[in-house]
Order: structure tokens, then sequence, then C-alpha cells
């Protein structure tokens, strides 16, 4: 073989592998390029994307905040793929109407999000990155996408999942309180806790979010302190009556309108009144010494039931039980055990209320 022959051979062996080499030197670029390209912009082109088997359905608004709201927690190409994953099959999921879904359906779909949810690794965190928004339209769809629940689950204070949960047990306790017609001093507590509960802590994003621009929590608790006075001022007619027949007429008052109409606060009204009736005879009996005499007139009327509502109130009530019992633990021929011989089954059924009262 001449020079001439093997110059041109070098030639065509050395373009034969150029084209080679080349052609895997841009596979391999493109394959560094996938590999290192920038996150945030895979990030937004996720959320343009159509998902669902077809590839046919863009996310909604609430869906593409994965993308946007919460981009930042999706910290490698293998989340941002497990995420797709499951919005594609969420998607498919949500085609059906969630109450026109056969029991099967609900049970597949919730085997899905169990199956991710108890997952490791990046199918768990695209579990949580999703949920985020998920739980939102879950939720919003329990409650019928009523104006209250898109206001109160859109709320963006309301970051995470315990959060969310957080904010529709106030938001039941909140109707439960507007439409509350009898005393409730549990409720009345618990609404108070998130109403004073630090900035930061669950409580308060769910009563930031509950509350809003409508003020329904403030709102609901002015009801129920409205319960309460009312309940006060109706009762005190039998409490400050001076004789039987004032007795009598207040009473009767009462019976007579809708307060009456609960159970418990007609339960409420027969004990004072019948107290009542006791302190009256009390109140003309010579044997009792004038401060026990006074102290019982003043305090067997009382309102126990849903009366702490702070720790003042049980203080005070746990002084009136300790002095009660006093009654109880008099010494034989003392005066306070013959009083309590003579009335014990009144200062008995207080005490109960009192020990009752503590524990609720």
């Amino acid at each position: 073989m001449n020079d001439l022959s093997l110059s041109e051979a070098g030639k065509k062996i050395k373009n034969r592998f150029l084209t080679e080499i080349t052609a895997q030197k841009t596979k391999i670029s493109q394959q560094i390029a996938a590999l290192g390209s920038n996150l945030p912009d895979q990030i937004r082109v996720a959320a343009q994307a159509k998902y669902g088997p077809d590839q046919n359905k863009n996310l909604t608004a609430e869906q593409a905040q994965i993308f946007t709201t919460h981009a930042s927690q999706i910290t490698s190409p293998e989340l941002l793929n497990q995420i797709k994953e499951l919005l594609n099959l969420l998607v498919e999921a949500e085609k059906i109407k969630p109450n026109d879904r056969p029991a099967v359906i609900n049970l597949s779909l919730t085997n899905l999000k169990k199956s991710y949810q108890n997952g490791t690794g990046d199918k768990k965190l695209a579990y949580a990155t999703v949920n985020k928004v998920d739980n939102r339209t879950e939720l919003k769809n329990k409650w019928n996408n009523q104006v209250v629940a898109r206001k109160v689950f859109e709320a963006s204070v309301l970051d995470s999942i315990p959060a969310l949960e957080e904010a529709e047990k106030l938001l039941v306790k909140v109707q439960t309180a507007q439409a509350q017609k009898e005393v409730d001093s549990s409720l009345l507590t618990e609404l108070e806790n998130y109403s004073s509960a630090p900035r930061g802590e669950i409580k308060n994003k769910a009563y930031q979010a509950v509350n809003g621009d409508k003020k329904r929590v403030q709102k609901a608790l002015e009801h129920l302190r409205e319960i309460s006075q009312k309940r006060i001022k109706i009762v005190e007619g039998l409490q400050n009556a001076r004789n039987q027949t004032e007795l009598d007429t207040a009473y009767q008052t009462i019976k007579n309108s809708d307060f009456y109409q609960s159970e418990k606060n007609r339960q409420l009204t027969d004990k004072i009144h019948t107290r009542k009736k006791v302190c009256l005879e009390i109140a003309s009996d010579n044997s009792i010494s004038a401060p026990l005499n006074q102290f019982l007139q003043n305090n067997l009327i009382k309102i126990i039931p849903e009366s702490i509502q702070n720790t003042a109130n049980e203080a005070e009530l746990t002084r009136l039980e300790s002095e009660l019992k006093g009654f109880l633990k008099a010494g034989k021929g003392e005066e306070k055990e013959q009083i309590y011989q003579k009335y014990q089954g009144v200062i008995n059924d207080i005490l109960t209320e009192i020990s009752q009262e503590k524990q609720r």
C-alpha cells in the first residue's frame, strides 16, 4: 500500500470515528445538561405541563401552587418526578366527581395516597408536598365548596397539614357556637384558647384563617358570652326575690319564656327556685347566727353548672367547696353540724355540682 492509500484510509477511519465521537459527545452533553439543568426551570415547566394518562389535563390554580408557593420544597429532579407521577394519578382520579365515585374508586384513591404517605424517600416527600394543596381541595369538597370553606382553607397561613386540620376543627367549633342557645363554658374556653394562642403556633394559624375579615371566632365568642350574661340576668329574678310571692312571680315569668324551653336551662331554673325557697326559710331561722345565715343565703343560690370560665372562677368555686365541707366536718353539737343536719340535702347537692363542674 502506497502513502496515498494510507493517507486516504486514515482519513476514512478518522472521519468514521469522528462522527461517532461527535454523536456520543452530543448525547453525553444532552444528558449532562438534563442532569445539571436549572431545577427552578424544570419546576416552572412542570407547572405548565399537562397531566393524566392522556397528558391532556391542565393543573388547577390550586395544584399549580405545588410548583409556585411550595417550589422551595422541591429540592431534586428525582423528587420533582415523583410529584409529577403522583399528580398524574390524582388527576385521573379527579375525573370522577367525589359524590359520584363508586366505593371501589374512593378506596383505590385512598390506597393510592396511603402508598405514597407510607412510602420512603422521595415518594413520601412527594406525598407531603402534593398533600399541602390536595388537602385543601378535599376539605373544600367535604364542606360542599361553601364560601366560608373556600375563605378558610385557602388561607396562606395554613402552611401545613396539621394547620389545615386544626382550622377545620376550629371552624366546626365556631359553627357550633353560633348555633348555641345554652351556656357552654367548655366551648367558650376552647375558643378563647385559639384566640389567645401565641403567634406562629398551629392554633394561632387556625385562628387567623377561621377568624378572617369576618371576625368569625370573635363573633362566636361574643355570642357565647351574651348567652352566659343572659342566663345570669334571668336567674337573678329568682336569686333576688325577697319573699315567696316575688319568688313565685319570677319563677312563673321564666317558665313562660323561651329560656325555659331548653332542658339545661329548665333544670337550672328549677334548682335555683328550690334552693331559694330553702334560703327564705333560712332567713327566718333565728337559731342560725347572723354570719352563717348570710353566708347560706348568699351561696346556696349560686349558679354552679357552666360557671367556670377562667382560673378566677375555679378558685372562687374551690373556696365555696371548702367552706361548705366545713358543715360536713363540724363536730357533734356545733352550729354548723346542726345546720347541716337540717339542710344537708341542698348542701350535698351543691357540693356534687361543684365537683362535677371542676371535673368538666
